[in-house]
């Protein structure tokens, strides 16, 4: 079974999944320096179940990764 397969069925099931897909991808490409983190930002605010939470999560992961990459500019 394929990556996608699996995560359409986890789609159709649960609607916790897409938030949580966007979540991991965000952290994912703010990681790695990629500019497009923001078009999942984007995305996140298109889905039908979003909530504050989403986006609180993904404004607190934003903050704690700023840190850690200036402390390591720092150190």
């Amino acid at each position: 079974m394929s990556v996608l397969v699996v995560v359409v069925e986890l789609s159709e099931n649960d609607t916790t999944s897409p938030v949580l897909l966007l979540l991991y991808e965000f952290e994912a490409r703010a990681r790695l320096g990629d500019p497009s983190a923001e078009r999942v930002l984007d995305r996140a605010m298109c889905l039908p179940q979003a909530e504050s939470k989403l986006f609180e999560a993904i404004a607190g992961n934003s903050v704690y990764l700023s840190c850690i990459t200036n402390a390591k500019v720092c150190c």
